[in-house]
């Protein structure tokens, strides 16, 4: 408050600088403020007013030290109310005469806060005045002239922060001075005939990123600092966020600014939980219309992608784009889905619950737009469905939910088929689409039931049971406890492998590919030992569909090349583990040695089917048979010698392993055009054999006496004893 002694003194100044800006910002209006020395610089100032310009920032400069004495507009139209009512008599009947009830004003006035003072407005509105001068096809050309924004934008964050309580006014002037200052240029690039145009325009990203940046430092710094309750303004905060709305339709990138407005005002309805903001602010998307995807817009090539064959960059009937529409309808969704969460609380801090009917119906018209047709209706609603069963408890038919995606997915799929029927490609391509996304959803939920989160909002508590629930428990009971939990992640993990193995031609194959790959860790983590032997088949079908799907990059050698390869590859490591048996014992859970080797030696020869099975694919289509069997003979060789060692001893090895070398040993003779190599190799199949026979002999005891003989001196102690 201002003292009685000094208020005169406090008004004579402030009203003189009130009036000094009203009329220096009336004159620069009408073009009548100007410097003329500064005419002959016309050339390169492109229109730009530098006279108004020096004048705000020397006003703005020299009055900052008086920031905290001048009294600001709210002050000043306080005190002329009060003055003005205290001219006027009021007649009371009871006394029978003329009496002032406004003869002694109240000696504490509170103003609107330091961002009101006209010394800091005025120059504002003088820079914003400057730079409206500027010429369009400047504007839109030259980085300098939209960088001038800076100046006034960085006058306003500075007196925020330089604030030491800050309090919903000042947010709001601050806010509405910005819309204010960028008005003008809006309006400008807009009314332009240059503006529309496919040229990629830097100055446009340039002004709504100083424009973003304003809010987005006060939010944070805000967020660091904490609000003080005691001066928080309903009033004024929805003023703030109408303000942040306005700012964000000043857009000229093409969504930006206003999608980080609209975001961030949902955000801090939602915290401070302003119903009326939440619910009028899907108004400005279909204010906004589609100037997503506009001709100058940065943000429509990133619209360019398909969710469900729905596309994001087409403009619906309701008048916005679908990009829109999903913005809207998620906003939307977690306004709904927080109320839910908030109305289920027993202990409210406060009366104020976050709105639900009319984001909802909100919500159903993003739903609207966002789908191309009736068909997808299904989906989206098992989408809300599963998300309102989830915020409110009641989750027991999630499973049901999982199976009837798969369904709703197929009726989307096959509405946009063509009319003249369903061929069998089709029909495969409608199988894969919906596997795929079915198991994209189920994945979320996998991850929700691990985690927790998905049982987070259940009003039951499994725990506790009557005799009545422990003979017959109810369906969420059932879901709820240890077991039905372990139940449905078994559920959801068949259900995500099956997804994606199914997804044939989905996203050029890699569905299989993933789902290959999540039964590998599936089956490594979850210790399923009988599964593990099989994975390569599974693997080696996904690269195969893989590249029936991309047959236009792998060509027919490379195919047959790369499945050689992977079934190689993994049969050696197959091999290798066989051999290690302490990998297979620390890797799996086991109760018998017995059938841990047992299942060992099972893992050997599968790992050799796929070794050989790999090298057969190999030689198809490539003329290197020579080399191909001579591997694969030192690979059976190898797996025959492991037979006779003592720590790998099996007799499949030995026999698989001899036989299978000299089988291929022959067979690479028979691949030799040459007599007298051919030859020569069937000379090396003998000694091969031969060494095998040896090892035979070792391993059965049968050792050749051929040259033992009898010592004498060992015949004559026998004789003597």
């Amino acid at each position: 408050s201002v003292e009685s002694g000094d208020q005169a003194k406090f008004v004579s100044a402030s009203l003189g600088i009130t009036l000094a800006m009203l009329l220096t910002v009336t004159l620069s209006i009408f073009n009548r403020l100007e410097i003329p020395i500064l005419d002959r610089y016309d050339s390169v100032l492109d229109g730009f007013n530098v006279s108004l310009a020096i004048v705000a920032i020397t006003v703005y400069i020299m009055m900052f030290k008086f920031r905290k004495s001048e009294l600001d507009l709210g002050y000043l139209l306080k005190l002329m109310q009060q003055k003005s009512q205290s001219m006027y008599a009021v007649y009371n009947q009871e006394t029978d005469e003329w009496v002032n009830p406004f003869k002694s004003p109240p000696k504490d006035i509170t103003g609107f806060g330091p961002l009101a003072r006209s010394s800091l407005l005025g120059p504002l509105i003088l820079t914003m005045i400057a730079i409206s001068f500027i010429e369009i096809e400047s504007l839109l050309t030259n980085v300098h002239w939209i960088a001038i924004i800076i100046i006034p934008i960085a006058i306003l964050v500075r007196e925020v922060l330089l604030e030491d309580k800050n309090t919903s006014v000042s947010r709001a002037i601050a806010v509405w001075a910005t819309v204010i200052v960028a008005l003008p240029i809006t309006v400008r690039f807009y009314t332009s005939t240059s503006f529309d145009t496919d040229d990629f325009l830097i100055n446009t990203l340039m002004f709504d990123t100083i424009l973003l940046s304003g809010p987005i430092i006060v939010s944070a710094f805000l967020s660091r600092k904490g609000l003080d309750k005691s001066e928080l303004n309903e009033t004024a905060d929805d003023a703030t966020f109408i303000g942040l709305l306005a700012l964000g339709l000043l857009d000229i990138s093409g969504g930006i600014l206003f999608l980080s407005m609209y975001l961030l005002v949902i955000y801090r309805g939602i915290i401070h939980k302003r119903i009326v903001i939440l619910c009028a602010a899907p108004v400005a998307i279909f204010l906004f219309a589609d100037r997503f995807v506009a001709s100058t817009s940065h943000v429509a090539p990133l619209l360019d992608f398909t969710i469900l064959s729905i596309g994001m960059d087409n403009v619906t009937t309701t008048g916005i784009v679908t990009f829109s529409s999903t913005v809207l309808s998620l906003s939307m969704l977690a306004v709904v889905v927080l109320a839910i969460i908030d109305d289920k609380r027993i202990n409210l801090e406060d009366e104020i619950k976050l709105p639900f009917t009319i984001p909802f119906i909100w919500l159903t018209i993003g739903l609207f737009g966002m789908l191309p047709n009736v068909a997808w209706l299904p989906t989206a609603m098992i989408l809300i469905v599963s998300i309102f069963s989830w915020v409110s408890g009641r989750i027991e038919n999630t499973p049901l939910l999982i199976i009837s995606m798969f369904f709703a997915l197929a009726i989307g799929f096959f509405n946009q088929t063509t009319e003249d029927g369903v061929s069998n490609t089709e029909i495969i391509n409608i199988i894969s689409l919906s596997s795929y996304y079915v198991a994209i959803y189920t994945v979320f939920i996998h991850y929700l039931a691990k985690s927790g989160i998905l049982y987070r909002y259940v009003n039951h508590d499994p725990t506790i049971e009557t005799e009545e629930l422990a003979d017959k428990p109810d369906a969420l009971t059932k879901f709820c406890s240890d077991a039905g939990k372990q139940n449905f992640l078994q559920f959801t993990n068949i259900v995500i492998i099956s997804g994606f193995i199914l997804s044939f031609s989905a996203v050029y194959g890699l569905g299989t590919i993933l789902g290959a790959s999540y039964l590998t860790y599936y089956t490594i983590s979850g210790k399923y030992r009988n599964i593990f032997p099989f994975l390569p088949i599974v693997h080696i079908l996904a690269f195969i569909n893989f590249a029936i799907q991309n047959d236009t990059i792998i060509s027919e050698t490379a195919f047959y090349q790369l499945s050689g390869m992977i079934l190689i590859s993994e049969g050696l490591l197959l091999t290798l583990f066989s051999s290690k048996a302490d990998y297979g014992w620390e890797m799996f859970d086991w109760d018998e040695e017995e059938e841990f080797y047992s299942w060992l030696d099972n893992i050997g020869i599968v790992a050799m089917g796929y070794v050989v099975a790999g090298f057969i694919f190999a030689m198809q289509r490539v003329d290197a048979d020579e080399l191909i069997f001579a591997l694969m003979a030192i690979y059976l060789s190898g797996v025959g010698l492991q037979g006779f060692r003592e720590e790998t001893e099996a007799p499949w090895r030995r026999g698989f392993g001899s036989f299978g070398t000299i089988v291929s040993l022959f067979a690479l003779s028979l691949a030799i055009d040459t007599m007298i190599f051919r030859y020569m190799t069937w000379m090396f199949i003998g000694i091969v054999a031969f060494g095998f026979g040896i090892l035979y002999m070792n391993r059965l005891g049968e050792i050749s006496k051929l040259y033992e003989f009898d010592d004498p001196n060992n015949s004559a102690i026998s004789n003597e004893e």
